[in-house]
């Protein structure tokens, strides 16, 4: 039995001191990562509210004026891997050359806005409202736009590879040189709803581009047995 007036070994003591070192420094660490943490929390949260502001914006001046600070934030949230689904671009905002890969997009609305050389890929972008928006030179590699509203958006020269296209809506949008290589569940039928125009540069080898050029004039070929509805049936099951 240990003799209580006995002190304890030297290297004992010295033991007990370096776990209550550790500890300490451990609960510090903590702290710091913690107080961090609420830091980026709150900026996070100012930056949305930020954007909600930005997005009532109707004069184009403004609109403009804020078009680049817009940008910034955006790239900002979406390299932190904020959901930003609650985003609602001001109209004819401009987010060209926007660094969005990866981002967490989900229903936002950026109708009519210009993503012209803009980079998403593999972006979720799932019931995004593109429509009217200015998507040319766009890079959507692997990026999920299922669902996606790209009705009378100009895509021309898009690199749209290895994205999901179930239920996008094309109807009336300019797929002049995309490319669709490595496409998933893109239909016949959506390409029929595409604006009259040049064909996109690669199509999965089922599909076929429904319309022909002559004198720069571009029509729907003759016998196509497509209707330009048909996907959405098919994709809304």
């Amino acid at each position: 039995m240990e003799n209580p007036g006995r002190k304890r070994p030297a290297h004992r003591v010295k033991a007990f001191g370096i776990i209550a070192v550790v500890v300490a420094v451990i609960v510090f660490v903590s702290k710091i990562q913690m107080k961090r943490q609420q830091d980026r929390e709150l900026k996070q949260a100012q930056m949305l509210k930020q954007l909600e502001e930005w997005g009532s914006l109707t004069d184009k001046e403004q609109i403009a004026n804020a078009s680049a600070a817009i940008r910034r934030t955006l790239q900002i949230l979406a390299g932190q891997e904020v959901d930003l689904a609650s985003f609602v671009a001001p109209p004819g905002v401009n987010l060209s050359e926007a660094n969005l890969g990866f981002a967490h997009l989900t229903g936002a609305d950026l109708s009519g806005a210009t993503l012209s050389f803009a980079d998403l890929p593999g972006a979720d972008l799932r019931g995004v409202d593109f429509s009217g928006a200015d998507i040319r030179n766009a890079d959507f590699l692997g990026a999920d736009l299922s669902g996606a509203d790209l009705s009378g958006a100009i895509l021309i020269e898009a690199t749209l590879r290895d994205v999901d296209f179930r239920g996008v809506d094309f109807s009336d949008a300019d797929l002049s040189d995309v490319d669709f290589r490595w496409a998933q569940n893109l239909t016949q039928g959506q390409l029929n709803c595409a604006m009259a125009s040049r064909s996109p540069i690669f199509l999965p080898e089922d599909l076929e581009w429904p319309f022909e050029g002559a004198d720069g004039k571009w029509e729907r070929k003759v016998g196509d047995v497509y209707v330009c509805m048909e996907y959405a049936a098919k994709n809304t099951e």
